[in-house]
């Protein structure tokens, strides 16, 4: 007799299919969620390195400026005379100097800061200046000569002779009765000759201050000292500037920055 048997089939695992719909939305919710969490740190890292950027630009300058202020006001000489108001500083310094636009050399200077307005199209703020007159009675060689009077003769000068030399100065500053139109950028031939007298631009706020012999810092009105009476010179002089740079974000922008610089003997 004969059997037919039956061929039993090896156990398997049932076969399973591809995510679900479900399973799906899930992954791509998370995925979603940490893309947007690296692009949030990203853009805030991108912000900080902007601003830091910025940020170093602009103290940069700002250190260059005090650095320039206070080389000048070491150079200071009271042999001359200083002259000072709430937004002006001018003063003579001794040694020998040479002419930036031109050949003349001299062994004094008038030094002169103050906030001029920037005549450039659509520009913001105002420039810090810096004007350095040679003092030599040469022929005038140079736009920065001033061939009227020398050192020698600026150290004999009366009081009243120094106080007309200043109004004349004063006059040929930026914005004064003779003074250069300053443009940054510049426009012209004749701006780009000016630019010698640019310190920094998108400068929005200049003050100047003396300490007097008591110690008391002013800044109203304005004070003229000569070789004349050394006992009434300031004892320092502390100028503030703002600088509106309009690479800085905007919480960054229109810093105060301060020099303070004794006066020597």
């Amino acid at each position: 007799m004969t059997h037919t048997g039956t061929q039993r089939q090896p156990n398997r695992p049932a076969a399973r299919g591809g995510m679900t719909l479900i399973e799906m939305l899930v992954a791509v919710g998370i995925l979603t969620l940490i893309m947007m969490g690296f692009g949030m740190i990203l853009g805030e890292t991108q912000k900080l390195v902007v601003s830091s950027q910025a940020t170093m630009q602009s103290n940069s300058t700002a250190q260059s400026i005090a650095h320039t202020i206070r080389t000048d006001l070491r150079n200071l000489s009271r042999a001359g005379f200083l002259y000072a108001d709430a937004d002006t500083l001018m003063f003579t310094t001794a040694g020998t100097v040479f002419s930036i636009t031109g050949g003349a050399k001299g062994t004094g200077s008038v030094i002169s800061y103050g906030l001029a307005n920037n005549e450039a199209a659509g520009a913001s703020g105002g420039i810090l200046y810096r004007q350095g007159w040679v003092l030599s009675v040469a022929p005038k060689d140079g736009e920065d000569h001033w061939n009227t009077v020398d050192f020698a003769q600026v150290q004999t000068q009366s009081e009243g002779q120094t106080g007309t030399l200043i109004t004349s100065l004063l006059n040929y500053a930026p914005g004064g009765v003779s003074g250069p139109t300053l443009r940054v950028p510049p426009s012209s031939a004749g701006d780009l000759n000016n630019t010698w007298q640019v310190l920094a631009p998108n400068c929005t706020n200049l003050q100047v201050a003396w300490m007097d012999a008591s110690g008391a810092w002013q800044n109203s009105g304005s004070v003229t000292v000569t070789h004349h009476d050394q006992r009434a010179w300031p004892r320092a002089i502390r100028l503030r500037f703002n600088i509106d740079d309009p690479q800085m974000p905007e919480a960054f922008r229109d810093v105060e920055y301060e020099v303070v610089c004794p006066i020597g003997n």
